[in-house]
């Protein structure tokens, strides 16, 4: 109950105090059948009349600990549980579905998957979400930067309820974007909650019916479905075998345009965009007025990151947006994203957003700021880059010890990636008969003759050795 211990328990009316007592007891599990007990039974219990045990119960059905129905005893509604449980129940009432890329919640048919086994003996190696390393890898130093935003806070000069993002964290970015070289003044960045809210906003202020949005076969940014709302121009650029992307079609193309790539994510086929084509595209895209959304999600680890970023040949802000971020995997309590664009644009996505686009975890916008402003960026990058290449080294020994007789694969990506290669093997047929351990057909990105399997390495390397032996295993029963 909200207010508890503000006041002595003699110096609150008798129904509040009442109302604590049944709020303690919930917590405690002392109503294991979850009702209460009846109120005749609560007036003899607390020896108070049927007015103060109604109080009592106003207080507990206003704060949502219970519900009552009429000639029924009255039943909590809430419990002590996990936030896996949490979000299981919420899922199940919602009726929510999650887009099958996104496989961190349970499939359908996880429970035929398992053959009867319990939900806990499958090993998902796809499973997209499980975002947190190992030991919470920066934990100490995000520990820091909470206590700094902690002693600001208690202050009194803290700027944390700001729509669009603080000036403060603003301020700690136009010092550190430089570094790769962009430079930006705060009018011109924009924080948002999250990579797919910061598409969205972009797609509905400048994506209209007769726009074409240009993308690359293979790409992420395919399955987010942010043009179908605003335009039939949809414009698929294809990939060549080598990962080369073909863009003759976006140069050559009259329409008002806007084109969506990851420049610095290495792909399945091959590596990043090279220089060459950077400068090629932002000059087509100077020429033609064009726009180009640049999504920079794993810049700030990405081992591919070495070539200019596109918005750094693009000092004018004429025709790049940056999409960059903290992303969460490299910091769980300091995770924000952001864009940097044209000041003009920047103040039509304000106008345009919706406020929950716009205001962004408000804490974690100032731990971030303290991230930047005490340099603590830079030694929790330094230790990604050890953990990385560490785990990327056991994966591939992981691999090799049960896969490498037959079979070859890549990790080319700084985001937990792995393309399997199961030349000779019947995918659909071994997807099918899967025992003990999940696993997506396919890129992430798409595949249309299906030949991968799409494995992560973020769970703990004992659960992924284990998952990577039952593969072994499926294959020689099923594949």
């Amino acid at each position: 109950m909200r207010g508890r211990g503000n006041a002595s328990d003699s110096a609150q009316p008798r129904y509040r105090r009442i109302a604590a007592a049944l709020i303690r007891n919930i917590e405690a599990g002392l109503y294991p059948d979850r009702r209460l007990p009846g109120r005749r039974v609560l007036e003899s219990q607390f020896g108070a009349s049927r007015v103060t045990i109604d109080s009592a119960l106003d207080i507990l059905e206003r704060e949502r600990w219970i519900r009552r129905i009429p000639s029924k005893r009255v039943e909590i509604t809430v419990r002590r549980e996990d936030f896996g449980e949490k979000l299981t129940s919420f899922l199940s009432r919602s009726g929510f579905r999650p887009p099958r890329m996104n496989d961190a919640f349970r499939r359908a048919d996880e429970r035929r998957l398992a053959g009867g086994a319990a939900e806990q003996d499958v090993i998902n190696l796809s499973k997209l979400c499980d975002e947190h390393w190992d030991g919470h890898l920066n934990f100490d130093l995000e520990a820091a930067a909470v206590a700094a935003a902690m002693r600001d806070y208690r202050a009194g000069v803290s700027e944390m309820f700001t729509t669009g993002g603080m000036p403060g964290l603003k301020a700690a970015l136009c010092e550190h974007l430089p570094s790769i070289g962009i430079h930006a003044n705060p009018a011109e960045i924009l924080i948002l909650s999250r990579r797919l809210q910061a598409y969205r906003l972009v797609s509905e202020v400048l994506i209209g019916p007769s726009t074409e949005f240009w993308y690359p076969a293979v790409s992420l940014i395919r399955f987010y479905g942010i043009a179908e709302r605003h335009t039939s121009w949809r414009r698929e650029m294809p990939v060549d075998a080598s990962g080369r992307i073909d863009f003759s079609g976006f140069e050559v193309s009259k329409r008002p345009k806007v084109l969506a790539l990851e420049p610095d994510a290495a792909k399945p086929l091959g590596g990043t965009l090279s220089e060459a084509e950077r400068l090629m595209l932002v000059d087509a895209a100077r020429k033609t007025s064009a726009f180009i959304i640049e999504d920079c999600y794993t810049r700030i680890v990405e081992p591919t990151a070495t070539k200019p970023p596109l918005a750094s040949l693009d000092p004018g802000k004429d025709c790049v947006i940056y999409m960059g971020a903290v992303p969460a995997w490299f910091s769980t309590i300091g995770c924000f994203n952001f864009v940097v664009a044209n000041d003009r644009l920047i103040s039509q996505l304000r106008a345009s957003g919706r406020r929950d686009y716009l205001s962004p975890g408000l804490f974690s916008q100032y731990v971030a700021e303290k991230l930047f402003t005490e340099h603590l960026i830079e030694p929790m990058t330094e230790r990604f880059a050890v953990f990385h290449r560490e785990r990327i080294a056991a994966v591939n020994a992981i691999l090799a010890k049960y896969l490498g007789d037959r079979f070859s694969w890549k990790c080319p990506a700084g985001f937990g990636c792995i393309w399997l290669d199961l030349a000779g093997v019947n995918l659909k047929r071994l997807w099918r008969r899967r025992r003990g351990v999940d696993f997506e057909l396919g890129w992430f990105y798409g595949e249309k003759e299906l030949r991968h399997v799409l494995l992560r390495y973020t769970i703990p390397l004992g659960k992924f050795e284990e998952g990577v032996k039952r593969l072994r295993e499926n294959i020689e029963a099923f594949g």
